[in-house]
């Protein structure tokens, strides 16, 4: 495939979850991609029905399971897979409704990240660990706190219920 834009950059088009992907090959990180949604490109300011939601999971599977997941919401939904696509992701395509963040990321804490973009785009913010809650309560920033294996009620519930406020 062609590469489009400068030597260094490709874009190579795939699918994910019903998701579209372009997957960047950018020196010196080589591990980021974007994902590039049609209704998402257009509704860039959350003009459509649908919540938006940024879901930032370094594991492959768990991307599409919440992707198949937030398809049935109906949700308009973007794969990160580290802080820094996630960062790219709010950076090029707008504010998000909802960020959907595993605790340890590659490059960072996830809960820090949802602490940041709730902050600085007030964004409703879930944290999906393999780690009980917190015993002296959420962290700042942190809306809800899911424990793997995900209940799936649970997380299309509480998405249903952060999208409403």
């Amino acid at each position: 495939m062609a590469a489009s834009g400068p030597k260094d950059f490709q874009r190579l088009p795939t699918k994910l979850a019903g998701m579209g992907i372009y997957a960047h090959n950018t020196p010196p990180t080589r591990n980021l991609f974007r994902a590039h949604l049609n209704m998402i490109e257009q509704n860039k300011e959350g003009a459509g029905a649908n919540p938006r939601v940024l879901v930032v999971d370094d594991d492959p599977d768990t991307l599409v399971f919440l992707g198949k997941l937030l398809s049935q919401i109906p949700a308009d939904a973007v794969p990160t897979a580290s802080c820094a696509t996630a960062r790219y992701a709010i950076k090029t395509l707008g504010s998000f409704d909802i960020v959907i963040a595993d605790m340890v990321l590659p490059d960072g804490d996830g809960a820090a990240l949802a602490a940041e973009f709730q902050r600085d785009h007030g964004c409703r913010t879930v944290i999906i660990s393999g780690h009980d809650e917190p015993h002296d309560g959420l962290p700042e920033g942190v809306d809800l706190w899911v424990c793997k294996p995900v209940d799936l009620n649970r997380l299309k519930m509480a998405v249903v219920a952060l999208a409403a406020k």
